[in-house]
């Protein structure tokens, strides 16, 4: 059987375009096939460690165990660790290196706890997280005040970074609620010192809390980090009381330091607590108070006047007006503004204002 010149022609024709065109696009085909086929295995050995160091971190923070990391060199898998942390903080790197302790001993507790602690001192890294929010919001409870989650972030960078955790005497590593409560406390103190207006947001709402001038808290502070710097008591006083801005004496980075000074007791084995840091500025604020005039009490009968001086309201008992009376009476009597160096042109102030408050009273104490 014989075929037409033109039909063999055609098909060698046809013949040599299906191998151009085959071998034009065999590449792209394979490529295709190859990608599908194999999209869930690693393309580099490079990515393969990453992926691998940051799943044995992970294991680590976890609790458990890495037997099954045989894909890669053990000792790569510590190198990259290592790597890793040459970024961090010392406060970071001791964190993360206890963790792989306890990980060993199975200390699930301890580890937990741990894991807490990173997870707060990764917010650093992505600017926000559940910890610092939560850290945020019981700020916010106790002070009906807060600053931004930003700001809470460079405090604990500033904590991190002046080593403020490691700094008591102990070996041990704080827990992460000695470290919220420090970053609390941190920010507080931190607050008063600043020039934004949460400075004068959160010194507006400790005035109305403690029911003292915002002025008299600001110089309270002032007084506080003058004696954490070491400053003479009475030379604090003088020029305290007179001065306009009560921090004009330190720039920024100075109070800052100051401030972190203040978060440890002088014998070095604890962190300050935010309730003892409250009632000393109290007792201080208490002492510039008494250095404006009271209001005056319109008669022997001025009950609402009385309540007014001792910051109390109508439903007070006996024992409250008897113990805010012997409060007072310590914290604003003339002999103990005198012994701290109050300038003589405020003592006709103190002393009237010490009347005020034994006639108030008398008031209160026969108002039943």
């Amino acid at each position: 059987m014989s075929f037409p010149k033109e039909q063999i022609i055609n098909a060698i024709v046809i013949g040599l375009c299906a191998i151009f065109l085959a071998k034009l696009f065999a590449p792209v085909v394979f490529s295709l096939f190859n990608d599908l086929f194999s999209k869930n295995k690693p393309k580099k050995g490079g990515a393969n460690l990453e992926a691998m160091i940051a799943h044995k971190e992970a294991m680590l923070r976890k609790g458990e165990n890495s037997k099954n990391s045989s894909l890669v060199n053990n000792d790569a898998l510590e190198a990259g660790i290592k790597n890793k942390r040459a970024g961090k903080s010392e406060v970071e790197i001791r964190y993360l290196d206890y963790s792989d302790e306890l990980n060993k001993v199975g200390n699930e507790e301890l580890l937990e706890d741990v894991q807490k602690t990173l997870a707060l001192f990764e917010s650093l890294q992505w600017g926000e997280g559940q910890a610092i929010s939560e850290v945020r919001t019981k700020f916010n409870k106790k002070f009906s005040a807060a600053p931004t989650q930003r700001t809470f972030i460079n405090n604990l960078k500033n904590l991190l970074k002046r080593e403020v955790p490691l700094s008591r005497s102990t070996k041990n590593l704080p827990q992460y609620n000695e470290i919220t409560d420090l970053l609390i406390t941190k920010t507080f103190l931190q607050g008063f010192c600043g020039e934004d207006d949460f400075s004068k947001e959160l010194a507006k709402a400790v005035s109305r809390k403690l029911r003292i001038s915002m002025a008299s808290i600001l110089k309270a502070v002032a007084a506080f980090l003058a004696k954490v710097e070491g400053q003479n008591e009475q030379k604090i006083y003088k020029t305290i009381v007179e001065a306009k801005n009560p921090f004009s004496a330190w720039d920024l980075p100075s109070r800052e330091k100051l401030v972190n000074k203040a978060l440890i007791t002088e014998d070095k084995k604890y962190f300050v607590s935010i309730k003892d840091l409250i009632e000393s500025i109290t007792a201080e604020a208490h002492l510039f108070h008494t250095l404006s005039p009271l209001p005056p009490l319109n008669g022997k009968n001025d009950i609402p006047g009385a309540l007014k001086i001792f910051g109390l309201t109508e439903e007070a008992s006996a024992e409250e007006i008897k113990k805010t009376y012997k409060k007072l009476s310590m914290l604003k009597h003339p002999d103990r503004l005198a012994s701290k160096g109050i300038p003589k042109s405020f003592e006709e102030v103190a002393n009237d204002n010490f009347t005020q408050i034994q006639a108030a009273y008398d008031i209160l104490k026969n108002k039943d």
